[in-house]
């Protein structure tokens, strides 16, 4: 009954996760015969379609471009190739590819089945699982029981012929056998623990696309996160506008709305610049290109009144080498640090006479347009995700494209721990793959950090302890995408949702900690689960070896294992499973050890002693000989509800009073149902049990008490290991 209800249960999870799926369910712009914009699902894209694409976007099938504006990819998913790099008209582009910089047309060739990256991930998903760690040591130790199991049954088999026993004898010692030793159940429970979280936390906001993710939130030692529109807010606000000497605002705002209008740059710094001007394009606009990660700006060519000017907009240090004039470059470097130092953000317009839109500033001589003022609010709940976390011992990781002043005052305002180690994309460029792994981790803040960097830098860390990335841009695509768990803002882009493991729904921080709050409880519960399932396995293996030396065969048949494993299991899983989705905040337990160390000595140490115990009642009782011994069954059922309460004990670090109460109600209900069990002959007869003589329950119960402090002894001592 037990194994049916988990089976409903977890199906209907799974459902319910299936559905909540579709939120990210990748999406792309088709255009219609009538030029109008309908948002499609990949799946519904057909050869011939044209699919409009802008910056952030995941190429959904391979197609031939048809129009671009500034328009450049990142084919590392699919190349390995870590730079972007500009499309023209008439290029191929990749399904897969993400969208770096400007916008683009493109008709498409295939659909998604039949594009490489498709190819490449049904090859994945057939040959690899991505088994997080309890999943993995649970796998592994039901692999190594079953190898057990088969040589148990191969020394049952010998025996019984030698002995001469029936056919019917020997299969039901191996059925009994095979029952009790390997852990029937564990994967399917294990799998409802965190399908159960996974349902929970997306009340709370956070939707796990990896069922498993729940466990590795647990797991944190590095949380690194960009700045703009993670740590802060996506939304930029003008606060001012700044102008060098002799400038203009009516100059200024007319050349701002050249380049908005000419350039083609959707981005969130060009919009809330545009939003804050009041003037009006007025000028011929010849060619532009939007703003490019790749060449940190992007530019207009115009005509103003019949003279050409070039216009550029981006990064102020990106144009500070290549100023003409003196007294303007020092002005520039002097707001720079007066605005970067309290967390402003600058984006600098500059013009010069050039004939063409350059790609390369060494040849350029720039001057200062005007320079404008933005800042982006926090994110709800930031400053006390970071405190939670930081609280937890986790190392919090800042890696921007911004510059280092600014990083450093929102840090400092964020109360991130050493903000004073702080390092710039520039002096790592010549980092080779030891540097990374042996500088990276001495630093807190990586400032005007290309993409690919960014990557480099995760990779370094997971070297140093289990990494999470938090993103929302296409520039942390491959960041989020290489982490051992990447989080993703649900209004960032496309792909950085879609290689996220964890979308944070209402681009809130806030569920964060209480996430990672039920993940410790969920690995806790496990823990509990597991060392169940291991405890009876061990149990019932060296109870076997022990009457084995004796010459006696298994007494226990497999109407039996029904009954030890509803007492010592399957009831108890039922407040493991409320106590995993019930969040505990007094809970400090946090044990570094893996999951195997952490479970298996004291469900080992502890099998070991109740099976001794178990074997004194067994060669006490009457009927040693028999098929069926029910005062060792008495026993099993007794000493393994006593691991029980030990073991959330060990694995919990603490039982709070509600917990004491209901282990206290399930030992009450264990003894009412076993005394309706002997008070019901059907049943008896059913399950091969008999009315054992009131002498060996005095035996058990002595068994019980002594081998029950025994038990005690170990725990107390296992507790003490695990801190």
């Amino acid at each position: 009954m037990a194994i049916v209800t988990g089976l409903v249960q977890d199906i209907r999870a799974h459902i319910t996760l299936e559905k909540l799926q579709l939120l990210t369910t990748p999406r792309a712009i088709r255009i219609t015969n009538g030029n109008m914009e309908e948002l499609v699902l990949i799946d519904e894209i057909l050869q011939g379609d044209k699919i409009k694409l802008k910056v952030g976007d995941q190429i959904p099938c391979d197609g031939i471009l048809l129009s671009e504006n500034g328009f450049e990819v990142n084919e590392a998913l699919i190349t390995g190739e870590s730079d972007s790099f500009p499309k023209s008209e008439k290029d191929k582009i990749l399904a897969g590819s993400i969208v770096t910089s400007g916008t683009g047309i493109m008709q498409a060739l295939t659909v998604f089945s039949e594009s490489r990256i498709s190819k490449m991930t049904k090859g994945i998903k057939k040959y690899s699982a991505n088994l997080s760690p309890i999943q993995a040591a649970v796998f592994l130790t039901v692999r190594y029981t079953g190898y057990a199991t088969l040589a148990l049954i191969f020394f049952v088999i010998l025996r019984g012929n030698y002995e001469s026993e029936p056919i019917t004898s020997i299969v039901k010692n191996i059925a009994a056998l095979t029952s009790t030793i390997i852990p029937q159940g564990l994967i399917i429970a294990t799998t409802i623990l965190f399908t159960y979280g996974a349902a929970k936390l997306y009340k709370q906001n956070l939707l796990m696309r990896e069922v498993n993710a729940i466990e590795k939130l647990g797991h944190i030692k590095n949380l690194c996160m960009d700045k703009t529109g993670t740590l802060t807010e996506n939304k930029l606000v003008v606060e001012k506008i700044l102008l060098p000497e002799g400038a203009t605002q009516t100059e200024a705002e007319g050349l701002v709305a050249a380049y908005a209008e000419g350039s083609g740059d959707k981005s969130q710094i060009t919009q809330a610049v545009q939003n804050f001007v009041t003037a009006k394009n007025t000028n011929r606009v010849l060619d532009g290109f939007p703003f490019s990660p790749r060449l940190h700006f992007g530019g207009v060519h115009i005509q103003e009144k019949g003279i050409d000017t070039i216009v550029l907009s981006g990064a102020s240090e990106t144009f500070i080498p290549h100023l003409s004039n003196a007294k303007e470059k020092k002005w520039l470097e002097e707001t720079l640090v007066n605005y970067a130092r309290h967390g402003k953000r600058l984006v600098c317009v500059v013009k010069s006479d050039e004939k063409s839109l350059p790609q390369d500033l060494s040849q350029s001589k720039l001057s200062v347009v005007a320079v404008f003022v933005l800042y982006n609010r926090f994110r709800q709940g930031a400053a006390e995700m970071i405190q939670f976390f930081q609280g937890r011992g986790v190392r919090i990781r800042v890696i921007t494209g911004d510059n280092m002043e600014t990083a450093q005052a929102v840090c400092k305002f964020a109360k991130i721990n050493n903000t004073e180690a702080a390092i710039g994309g520039e002096a790592m460029a010549q980092w080779d793959t030891k540097d990374f792994e042996e500088k990276a981790p001495l630093y807190t803040i990586f400032a005007r950090i290309e993409p690919e960097q960014k990557e480099k830098i995760i990779e370094a860390f997971k070297k140093n302890g289990f990494t999470a990335m938090v993103g929302d841009g296409a520039n942390d695509a491959l960041a989020i995408k290489n982490a051992d768990l990447g989080i993703a803002m649900f209004d960032g882009s496309q792909a950085t949702r879609q290689l996220a493991s964890i979308v944070l729904t209402q681009n809130s921080f806030t569920a964060l900690p209480d996430g990672v709050r039920l993940a410790d409880n969920i690995i806790d519960n496990i823990g509990i689960t597991s060392s169940l399932f291991f405890n009876q396995v061990s149990i019932s293996l060296f109870f076997f070896l022990i009457i084995s030396i004796f010459g006696f065969a298994f007494p226990i048949t497999p109407q039996n294992v029904t009954v030890i494993n509803f007492f010592t299991i399957a009831i108890l899983l039922g407040p493991i499973f409320y106590w995993s989705i019930n969040l505990d905040k007094t809970r400090h337990f946090h044990s570094t050890k893996t999951f195997l160390r952490r479970i298996l000595p004291f469900s080992v140490w502890s099998g070991l002693t109740q099976a001794i115990g178990v074997s004194i009642v067994f060669f006490l009782s009457p009927d040693r000989t028999a098929a069926s011994n029910t005062p060792a069954i008495i026993t099993f059922i007794a000493l393994g509800y006593i691991f029980f309460t030990f073991a959330t004990r060990v694995y919990s670090g603490s039982i709070p009073a509600h917990k004491k109460t209901t282990i206290l109600g399930l030992g009450a209900i264990e003894i009412v149902l076993l005394f309706l069990l002997f008070k019901v002959p059907y049943l008896m007869n059913f399950f091969n049990l008999t009315q054992p003589p009131i002498a060996m329950l005095e035996v058990i119960l002595a068994v019980v008490v002594v081998f029950g402090f025994l038990q005690g002894m170990l725990a107390r001592y296992f507790s003490r290991r695990q801190e």
